[in-house]
């Protein structure tokens, strides 16, 4: 139950949905819609295989770290 009568929820509300869009629209300026529509066009199995992809790059990253860090022991 809110304690707020109705027209200061309405405000609160109103006020909310604003600031939701000015920070969807500070968002949308540092999106590269290049990539997006990139992967659009990728089928559901290229776009496995590429995760797949990072992630066995992120894999090879992460082991390259434990070696180096044992290295320099």
């Amino acid at each position: 139950m809110s304690v707020m009568n109705p027209q200061t929820q309405d405000r609160v509300q109103g006020v909310r949905e604003i600031e939701i869009d000015e920070m969807i629209a500070a968002f949308k300026r540092d999106v590269d819609r290049t990539l997006l529509r990139e992967l659009r066009a990728c089928t559901v199995e290229q776009r496995l295989i590429r995760l797949m992809q990072h992630q066995m790059f992120f894999e090879e990253m992460q082991a390259a770290g434990v070696r180096a860090r044992h290295a320099n022991d």
